[in-house]
Order: C-alpha cells, then sequence, then structure tokens
C-alpha cells in the first residue's frame, strides 16, 4: 500500500501509519515502549519506508531471533490498538521529523508542480508525505477502515534473506501469520490511466522565477508508466534496481 491507494482527504495516511506502528500498542497487553524495546534489543538495524507504492519496515538480525521478529510482525498486523492518544503522538512525530516538508517552502513548491503536472486526480499527484492539512482530520475511524483494507496478509510480501532452511522459514510463517484474518479482499490498484504521454518535467517559471535560482536548482524529471507494486513483477525489478543503484 502507497500514497497511490490514498483518496482525496486523507493524503498522507500511509506516511502517518508508518508513525502509528510505533506509537500504539497492541491489544495483547504489549505496549508500545516494550515492543520498541524488544526491537532494539533483537536488531542490528531496524528502518521504515514509505512511497507512492510501499510501505515496508525492514530489519538486520540474526538468525536466532527469527521466530522473535515475525511474532512482533505477526501481532501488530492483527493486535494494534489505534487510538487517539496513539494518533495523536504520531502525528506530532510525523511533523517533527520533516519541518522542511510539512512547512512553507521549496518543497510545497515542487509537490505543486507535480499536481499540476500529472493533474489532481492522478494516483501519483501527491507524494507520499501528503498534505498536512489533510492528515490533521484523519481520525481513528478513518485509520482503522484504511488498516483494515490494506494491512492484511493477502497485501502483504515477507522477504527473509539469510542462512536459513527454507522449509523450516515457510513452516514458521505459516504458523504466525495463517490464522490472521483477512479483513478485505486484495486491493485494485486506482487508475492510473493519464491523458499525459511520458513527458519530461521542466522546471516551472512561474513557481521558482525567470533566473533560475532556487534551492533545488535547475532539474529534469523524467515520468513513465510502470506497473504498480501488486504486480508481481516489480517485486523483482525492485530488488534488481536496488543492486544496480546501491550495489547491495
Amino acid at each position: 500500500v502507497g500514497s497511490h491507494d490514498e483518496p482525496e482527504g486523507s493524503k498522507g495516511i500511509t506516511k502517518l501509519m508508518s508513525y502509528i506502528f510505533n506509537e500504539a500498542d497492541n491489544i495483547n497487553g504489549i505496549s508500545s515502549e516494550d515492543r520498541a524495546q524488544s526491537i532494539k534489543e533483537l536488531t542490528r538495524s531496524a528502518s521504515r519506508y514509505t512511497s507512492h507504492d510501499l510501505f515496508s519496515i525492514t530489519y538486520e538480525f540474526g538468525r536466532d531471533h527469527l521466530r522473535a521478529m515475525l511474532q512482533i510482525e505477526a501481532d501488530r498486523m492483527h493486535l494494534l490498538n489505534i487510538t487517539d492518544s496513539s494518533i495523536v503522538r504520531s502525528k506530532q512525530k510525523l511533523k517533527g521529523s520533516r519541518e522542511d516538508v510539512y512547512g512553507e517552502g521549496t518543497f510545497q513548491e515542487l509537490k505543486l508542480l507535480d499536481t499540476a503536472q500529472k493533474g489532481r486526480n492522478h494516483p501519483y499527484a501527491y507524494s507520499d508525505f501528503g498534505d498536512i492539512s489533510q492528515i490533521d482530520t484523519l481520525s481513528v475511524p478513518a485509520i482503522k477502515a484504511f488498516q483494515e483494507k490494506y494491512f492484511n496478509p493477502n497485501n502483504a510480501v515477507l522477504v527473509i534473506v539469510g542462512d536459513i532452511s527454507p522449509m523450516q522459514t515457510a513452516g514458521l510463517v505459516h504458523e504466525l501469520f495463517s490464522g490472521i484474518e483477512n479483513k478485505s479482499s486484495v486491493p485494485i490498484d486506482p487508475d492510473f490511466i493519464d491523458s499525459q504521454p511520458p513527458h519530461i518535467l521542466h522546471r516551472d517559471k512561474e513557481a521558482f522565477g525567470e533566473d533560475g535560482d532556487g534551492a533545488y536548482g535547475s532539474y529534469i524529471k523524467t515520468m513513465i508508466d510502470i506497473p504498480s507494486y501488486r504486480n508481481p513483477d516489480m517485486l523483482i525489478l525492485k530488488h534488481l534496481i536496488d543492486i544496480l543503484k546501491y550495489d547491495t
């Protein structure tokens, strides 16, 4: 799930969910603080990522901790207790994390450029940072509805890399995740059809001025149509892109 799935009025809900995943307790009595401490003790590194297409959490840890880490994420997938207080804390941390994004400035001008070029109703018109005025209005019912629609086993991909037994690991994944209810069918991608063909976007004179001076300097953005990440081929392409870009 990513920002391309967000309905009008909820732009930024995926990014906010990445903070709620940390701030909300579990309904089985495990607090967000206890969960965070367990992750810190079990992992070497942990990161969250959102984009137009993806919400992902990545860990690096020793194979002896595989069950414990899978249990944490299985519990979080269906036992997260989203409350008013956890939403308030998440919004505060989201805003504080990127004042350059959620304040006034060049980033907002770039976002408006994207919206104008792609069309306001295009799924990629907004970045995954969303719109702070819409994020501020998000409430428990709206966030829970979004969670139940997209955060299900049938809309998730689990990637495990390391010195493990594939058969034993598959059995462990089945044990921990198969009992989680899918509260929605696999979502259908939004309409990506755009009246504009693949094109190149140049700096906009009205937003940046005739002299071309600006914090981001001159730039050219190429936009092409590609499948969404619900297309299995894109998962493989993403790994290939990472290898070619980062040699990882």
